[in-house]
Formats: C-alpha cells, structure tokens, sequence
C-alpha cells in the first residue's frame, strides 16, 4: 500500500490551555508518544500541523500543513492529503495525536481494507472519525465537500463513503482520546498504574 500515516497535531488544545501535543503523560509528550507508535506502523510518517510556528516540532519530521480556510481537524485531513498528492502516495491513514492507546494494527487493518475505498476504525459500533484511510483519489469530491457548510470529519466520511474497520474492546477503549484536564490526569494514573 502506498500509504502515508499522518499525525493530527494541529488542534489548538484550548480546552487544555494550548500546546495540546506537548501534554504530559508519565514524563511523556503526548506528540512523543504519537511518534513512537507511528513509526511502528511501516508507513512514512507526516505531522498535520496549523503552522510551522505553532511550536518547536521534532527535527527530521515531515510537515504538512493544515489546508486554509477549513476548520478543525478536517483541515489536517485535507492537508495531509494534498501532502499526499504531492508526492505521488494513493492515499492516507490518519490518527490523532491525543490518544496514547492506538491499537498496534491500526494501519495494516485499515488499509489492507482499502481495495473497498475510504475505510474508518469503529468500536462497538461507534466511528473514530479522525483514525481512517483517505484515498488521494478522494481529494476532489472532499475539497468540493468542505466547501459546503458543514466541516466535520464524520460528515466527510460519509460523503465519499467510507467504510468501518472494528475493533474489539477489551476493557479500555484503544481509541480513547484525551480533550482535557481531566482526561490527562485520569491516564497519568492509568500509566502509573501500568495499565
């Protein structure tokens, strides 16, 4: 599969004062923690980021910059994609960079379910909308879609389509992702707690 992995990191994290990727989790940045796993994953890996400036990104990561003019983390999908196109790759796997217990197989499941099209994890029938294959060849039916009025990833997905992949859960969901104060301090103890 001519794939890349994207790591939405462009949110601005307001809900938890800013720098989202920069949070801590057992001495661990979450962005840290994306970078490990993603280059687990066998697939060349990109950071979706707002700005160059947003904050001091690893050196030697690739940046694709969120597409202008779209809101929220459908911007990072868009740009990941045009990022992508760019560079002659058939489509994307994207995955946020705020939840630390992405399941190993993310990439392999969702793109081997590729020859269908655009794919998307699910766990107990709930869509994680921003952990899914884009192809490239979507990119022209999803920039005319976001130019409509609504801009969210979900919505996006079902505009081209889009598969779902599912994943067991196992007692914590592996798609949990973490929007606030809270969600840090409850999987700091989880780390803590080796669980």
């Amino acid at each position: 599969m001519n794939a890349l992995l994207a790591i939405l990191a462009g949110g601005d994290g307001r809900r938890m004062g800013g720098n989202k990727p920069l949070a801590m989790i057992g001495g661990v940045t979450l962005l840290e923690r994306s970078l490990v796993w993603a280059r687990t994953q066998a697939l060349p890996v990109v950071l979706a980021v707002r700005s160059p400036r947003q904050m001091a990104w690893p050196p030697g990561v690739a940046l694709a910059l969120d597409r202008p003019g779209v809101d929220g983390p459908l911007a990072g999908v868009l740009g990941a994609l045009d990022y992508a196109a760019e560079r002659g790759f058939d489509g994307v796997v994207t995955a946020p960079v705020d939840a630390p217990w992405l399941p190993h197989d993310l990439c392999v499941r969702l793109s081997d379910a590729a020859n269908l099209g655009a794919t998307v994890a699910a766990s107990e029938g709930q869509w994680h909308a921003v952990c899914a294959y884009w192809p490239v060849a979507e990119l022209p039916r999803l920039s005319a879609w976001s130019a409509g009025q609504n801009k969210s990833v979900r919505g996006a997905l079902r505009a081209i389509s889009a598969v779902p992949v599912e994943w067991p859960v196992a007692g914590r969901d592996p798609f949990a992702n973490l929007n606030d104060h809270a969600a840090i301090a409850a999987a700091e103890m989880a780390f803590q707690n080796g669980i």
